[in-house]
């Protein structure tokens, strides 16, 4: 390009605009290199293994080891709120027994041992006994009354919290499975008739160059424009993974609010 600038071929134009897509493929090279250097490290030091990750296959997809394996709805904070509302039932079922009536019942028994009156030696033993029986009325005043109320209140309160908790699991499950149904649904368009495309337009600007159809620069554009298309790829790859990681282990990220 500065050969044929100085021959008048290029213009000036035409040989900055390949300097600055120059410039900015080596700083976003720079950044992409220490991204790996990191995943590099981040891979080494969860797995424990000194070497590089296998190859990726053609098909990037997670897949679950074990599909069947599938998390339920078991939200950590579905789950601290049905408790809650269990502790809350209890406590109002726990107040409302204590104002009826109580029975007690008791058996108590002495045993002395030693010489007895009429000087004989009795051993130790169950000689005295006694029981007793009764029944206990709860007194009913105003704050016992309030006292049920609110317990009650309580209970009730919490049985719609848990019931807003479970419906907002449940939608939170839905959009998970939408959106990753979403990314698969992206992925397959992509991969099945963008990428194609891509490899074709690249092998089409290849063979301009070769003959000279194409200047450096056309070129240069072309082929940015197959990588983005490429790296819009790996983008919904991700997503994808992620989602699907989502959906079949949402504990894994998902924490109480």
């Amino acid at each position: 390009m500065r050969q044929q600038q100085q021959q008048g071929q290029v213009s000036a134009s035409d040989l900055h605009e390949l300097l600055l897509i120059q410039g900015e493929s080596q700083l976003r090279c720079a950044s992409l290199r220490r991204e790996q250097d990191q995943n590099t490290r981040d891979f080494q030091f969860w797995t424990g293994n000194k070497g590089l990750p296998a190859a990726v296959k053609t098909d990037l997809r997670w897949v679950p080891a074990a599909p069947a394996l599938v998390d339920t709805l078991t939200h950590p904070e579905v789950l601290r709120l049905h408790n809650q509302w269990q502790e809350a039932r209890a406590m109002s079922r726990l107040t409302q027994a204590q104002r009826l009536p109580g029975l007690s019942l008791g058996l108590r028994n002495m045993s002395i041992q030693g010489l007895g009156p009429d000087g004989q030696f009795y051993p130790l033993s169950r000689r005295f006994n006694t029981l007793q029986a009764g029944i206990s009325l709860p007194l009913r005043g105003r704050p016992w009354r309030l006292q049920v109320e609110a317990d009650r209140r309580i209970a009730e309160s919490a049985a719609l919290q848990y019931q807003h908790g479970l419906a907002y699991a449940a939608n939170e499950r839905t959009r998970d499975q939408e959106r990753m149904y979403n990314l698969l649904e992206q992925y397959n368009f992509s991969r099945l008739n963008l990428l194609p495309l891509a490899d074709t337009l690249q092998s089409q600007a290849n063979s301009q160059r070769s003959h000279g159809e194409l200047s450096l620069l056309q070129w240069t554009n072309q082929m940015e424009r197959i990588l983005l298309t490429r790296a819009q790829q790996l983008d919904l790859t991700e997503q994808l993974n992620e989602a699907t990681i989502q959906w079949y282990y949402p504990n894994l990220t998902n924490q109480p609010r």
